[in-house]
């Protein structure tokens, strides 16, 4: 989907565990919009979405905005199943960084501009 905003450019790099560093060109489409854009973003929107609109933003292709920042998932896991039916164990093994080198992980993406949200407002009802 970035591909339609941003061409054939780099989407994220990925630095995995072992410190390898791996630039996705995901984007196969051709570019095919480019004007303006503006992104919504609140503080649930995480991983492939943060991806998204860092790309876009570190492009300058859109304007974020909604909450301050966004969940901060910066991280790639590997789910494996255990032997014998003992479950399975969630493995992170990669970390992964804007186009800018700065990683999402607890940080999240910032919007360029902050609105209320709707769920702030949901919060302060219910404490009453």
């Amino acid at each position: 989907m970035a591909g339609l905003f941003i061409g054939h450019n780099p989407v994220v790099i990925v630095r995995q565990s072992g410190g390898r560093r791996i630039t996705v060109h995901r984007s196969r489409e051709r570019q095919v919009y480019d004007g303006p854009l503006i992104i919504m973003l609140n503080r649930y929107s995480a991983s492939a979405s943060e991806i998204l609109a860092g790309a876009l933003h570190d492009y300058q292709r859109a304007i974020l905005v909604g909450d301050a920042t966004t969940f901060g998932k910066g991280t790639v896991q590997n789910i494996f199943q255990l032997p014998e039916g003992y479950g399975a164990l969630k493995v992170t093994i990669a970390q992964f960084y804007r186009v800018s080198g700065w990683s999402t992980q607890h940080r999240g993406v910032e919007s360029s501009v902050v609105l209320p949200s709707l769920n702030n407002v949901r919060e302060l009802a219910s404490l009453h």
